[in-house]
């Protein structure tokens, strides 16, 4: 993450050499995220709700737009930040993947919740 900052700071005062960092994760980026699209089963025409999570998305425009371009989005991708902090996003995940009790000393935070949202994105 700190590499990230380092890397955007300098792209942003005009390194190309670090600007094409950004483009080459993006180019990186979007073929996972066409693996997946196919692994999951989406179908050509179905929109794709992509989150932007994770230190690298802090930098922004810098990623988004050639990630943007590389996934030639065409409307089946939809770039979405995360409804929750990614402290909150994994607790909410391990309750879900472990079935926790409510009674969990660990899950009383979350006592409310008996699943995360449907349009909480991972």
């Amino acid at each position: 993450a700190g590499l990230c900052r380092l890397v955007a700071d300098a792209a942003k005062h005009g390194d190309k050499a670090a600007g094409e960092i950004f483009v080459s994760a993006a180019a990186e980026l979007a073929e996972i995220i066409k693996a997946v699209r196919r692994t999951i089963g989406y179908g050509l025409e179905d929109m794709v709700p992509v989150s932007t999570a994770g230190g690298v998305f802090e930098a922004g425009d810098l990623i988004l737009d050639p990630l943007r371009a590389a996934l030639d989005l065409r409307g089946h991708y939809e770039l979405l930040a995360p409804i929750y902090d990614s402290g909150t996003g994994a607790a909410l995940y391990a309750m879900r993947l472990f079935a926790q009790p409510k009674q969990s000393p660990a899950s009383e935070p979350f006592s409310d919740f008996d699943a995360p949202p449907s349009n909480f994105h991972f």
